[in-house]
């Protein structure tokens, strides 16, 4: 885990997908040095994406119609 850094560029987030990919390979047992590698690489993942990747909450009223039904209103 000492390579281990914050996530501030998009060179960072490339080598952290890098990094976590090996992990998807080779699944680590929880609770080894190794499973907590992959836990603080996905937390710091998903806080960048969070913040440069934001995903908005669809809007409920427009998933209330089924589809096409909306239109011909």
């Amino acid at each position: 885990m000492e390579n281990i850094r914050p996530i501030e560029t998009e060179a960072d987030y490339d080598w952290a997908i890098g990094e976590i990919t090996k992990y998807f390979e080779n699944e680590p047992e929880v609770g080894s040095l190794d499973g907590d590698c992959f836990d603080v690489l996905a937390t710091l993942i998903e806080a960048y994406e969070d913040k440069h990747y934001p995903i908005e909450a669809p809007d409920p009223v427009d998933g209330s119609y089924p589809t096409g039904f909306k239109d011909s209103l």
